[in-house]
């Protein structure tokens, strides 16, 4: 689940944040990619940041169904400059071909999961933008 907004970089970080967050999701933790690549490898890279975003109540019923609940925590949220004032928003799809879910109870909550993510993208971003 992609989208394209135009704004600058740590303010779409914020508005991603206050998205999730008004959806439940909480930060559990995040990466700033730009500087992981400085700082390791000498790699000049424009700004992309990994945010882990985490909805307890989400967790909490899929734990009730099943104990492996891989798909649903964290749900990796993907903050990168593109082309001029661009950023590319991606949300991994808890449904996606990827993950494995055969409970169809464990199945629903990711479901509903996929759901309120696809809430904060049209809340960012009212229109999908193509993602190159």
């Amino acid at each position: 689940m992609t989208r394209e907004i135009a704004m600058p970089f740590d303010g779409v970080i914020d508005a991603v944040s206050d998205a999730l967050a008004t959806k439940g999701f909480e930060i559990i933790a995040s990466i700033d990619v730009q500087a992981l690549m400085k700082n390791r490898v000498g790699a000049v890279i424009k700004p992309h940041t990994v945010l882990f975003a985490c909805n307890p109540h989400l967790v909490w019923r899929a734990l009730q169904i099943e104990g492996k609940v891989g798909p649903l925590l964290p749900i990796n949220v993907i903050v990168r400059e593109k082309q001029g004032e661009y950023i590319e928003i991606a949300i991994a799809d808890p449904v996606s071909n990827e993950c494995d879910i055969d409970d169809i109870r464990l199945r629903n909550v990711a479901t509903g999961v996929r759901r309120l993510l696809e809430e904060v993208l049209n809340q960012l971003c009212p229109e999908e933008t193509p993602h190159t």
